[in-house]
């Protein structure tokens, strides 16, 4: 985000403000990627805050909606593992397997990313069997 001003103009009008919003103050040499860090991190920390008022050099300019800081964030995907904030250096190394039914002359077949042995689906033309990585 350029400036402090670009992000009061997407702000919502301090006239349709609900009334008792927490107000963060803000002074015009404040970095507006700085004010969005921060929004992040007030939302964040609490489901219940729903929105914030904002105040620059004493003056109420406007509001936020907790759903409006989507539209100031970039936003990426997440690597396998992000959830739990468990991620391995490096990009990921996913590719698929191949897995046949042990039956001879079977043809069934699947690609799998991540295999089990014990979890592995069982061949739905010989229920018995179950289908494993290709030798």
């Amino acid at each position: 985000m350029a400036d402090l001003h670009d992000l009061v103009a997407r702000a919502r009008p301090a006239a349709d403000a609900p009334a008792g919003l927490p107000l963060v103050s803000l002074s015009d040499g404040d970095s507006a990627d700085a004010v969005v860090a921060g929004l992040v991190e007030y939302f964040g920390a609490d489901d219940a805050r729903q929105a914030v008022g904002l105040v620059v050099a004493g003056d109420s300019v406007g509001y936020f909606d907790r759903a409006d800081l989507l539209d100031l964030i970039e936003v990426s995907t997440r690597a396998i593992g992000a959830g739990e904030a468990a991620l391995l250096p490096g990009a990921p190394d996913l590719h698929f397997l191949l897995i046949r039914c042990p039956v001879a002359g079977c043809t069934e077949q699947r690609l799998v990313m991540l295999f089990d042995e014990e979890g592995a689906p069982a061949c739905p033309v010989h229920p018995g069997a179950r289908l494993g990585p290709v030798p």
